[in-house]
């Protein structure tokens, strides 16, 4: 009976050798999927704060009176209330002001993944993220 005792404290100290290197293999793997996630997340957060930019300075466009100037005023102020850094705001076409009904209008907003994103990119780096919404102007 003694000799099962030590057998099985010398098993358990084997068992726990191999937890620790089963730890070290599989902690990098999982690190690297959690980073994974969180960029993934905050890439698609930034998507989404494009899209919605897009789509309110497009209709800020179709508004009575409106310029380029206030459309790109209403695509800052939702840049801004999203923290996005460095973005940049195209409309075409920018003399939409003085164009027939039945024109379209696009707004183009593109930022850059780098300084917009939580952490350092790493599947995302050096990419410019875009998202633009066209509408047809109403009004004269």
């Amino acid at each position: 009976m003694r000799f099962f005792c030590l057998h099985r404290a010398s098993d358990s100290k084997k068992r726990s050798g191999a937890a620790i290197v089963e730890l070290a293999v599989v902690l990098p793997v999982l690190l690297l999927l959690l980073m994974g996630t969180i960029e993934a997340c905050a890439a698609l957060h930034l998507q989404q704060s494009l899209d919605i930019t897009a789509y309110e300075a497009a209709r800020t466009s179709l508004l009575p009176k409106a310029t380029i100037h206030t459309v790109n005023a209403a695509a800052d102020k939702f840049l801004t209330s999203r923290k996005t850094n460095g973005a940049n705001v195209v409309v075409a076409p920018s003399n939409f002001e003085s164009l027939p009904i039945g024109t379209t209008i696009t707004i183009t907003v593109s930022a850059p993944s780098q300084g917009n994103l939580p952490l350092s990119p790493f599947f995302f780096q050096n990419r410019t993220i875009t998202s633009s919404c066209s509408m047809m102007k109403e009004y004269q």
